[in-house]
């Protein structure tokens, strides 16, 4: 799989040397006919921090996403499961789109839990049972700082992508 995807010329040559390179800085770029992405997703494996994540690469088109990565990730497998589901898409660039969608909505739940874990800490507080309490928010700090180093470059990969003037992915004709 590895030598097919480095030798095929259905990704970009931008794609392959970053994947040749190891390379897991924040890229969101046109490239070819598609969008190359290299982005962060959490971590699928559940004895692990929920906040954990690794690096996810993915190229898509018109016609095709093709998607790498190390591990296995929670938006991919979410996004497989819903392929088999039943789910449609036009192109492969949507595909693409509802992986970001299905990724922001497991983000999202993360963050309710831990407002949740901060809620219920406070409630302690404010009850006069201050216990653990310092050693818990010190975790979800943690936890939180890990997400925004893991998911904020991204704002800044997509600024720049949207900055500049370009034809759509796969539009022959702009």
């Amino acid at each position: 799989t590895w030598r097919w995807l480095i030798g095929s010329e259905w990704i970009p040559e931008t794609m392959r040397d970053a994947l040749e390179q190891h390379e897991e800085r924040c890229r969101i770029e046109l490239a070819g006919d598609g969008l190359f992405v290299m982005v962060n997703d959490l971590t699928f494996e559940h004895t692990s921090d929920p906040a954990e994540v690794a690096t996810l690469s993915a190229y898509a088109t018109q016609r095709f996403v093709i998607t790498v990565r190390k591990h296995p990730l929670r938006t991919a497998d979410d996004l497989r499961s819903a392929v088999r589901s039943g789910l449609r898409v036009e192109s492969g660039i949507d595909l693409l789109a509802k992986l970001f969608g299905l990724r922001m909505d497991a983000l999202n739940e993360l963050v309710e839990a831990i407002n949740d874990e901060v809620d219920d800490i406070e409630d302690q507080v404010l009850r006069g049972r201050v216990t653990e309490q310092r050693e818990l928010l010190g975790r979800l700090r943690r936890v939180c700082a890990r997400l925004r180093r893991g998911f904020a470059p991204e704002r800044t990969a997509l600024q720049k992508l949207v900055a500049r003037p370009q034809k759509p992915p796969g539009d022959e004709e702009a």
